[in-house]
């Protein structure tokens, strides 16, 4: 099986930032538990922020030291993402660096 990776440019319009965690704490989110597969309270906070009108919002990420991009699809265009650069997966060479 082949996967490739992408790297993306995304022009957003509306992108709401929660990149704190104590403003995700607020919005009910178990900071103790973010890296847990428990999903429920970050979508509900997802589809609020979409229903609100938003493209997209910026939040951690729960596994890495990065931030993620979250589209909201019904608010967004894909003609606004631009493919930078595209390369296989080496698997081997990345299990071997982890």
């Amino acid at each position: 099986m082949r996967h490739d990776l992408f790297e993306l440019r995304v022009r957003t319009t509306n992108t709401l930032r929660l990149l704190e965690m104590q403003q995700l704490r607020m919005l009910g989110v178990d900071d103790e538990r973010y890296r847990e597969l428990l999903y429920d309270r970050t979508q509900e906070i997802g589809a609020a922020v979409a229903f609100l009108g938003f493209d997209s919002m910026l939040v951690p990420s729960a596994r890495y030291d990065c931030d993620n991009l979250v589209l909201f699809l019904s608010a967004f265009s894909l003609e606004n993402i631009e493919v930078v650069s595209r390369s296989a997966v080496d698997w081997d060479a990345w299990r071997r660096r982890r």
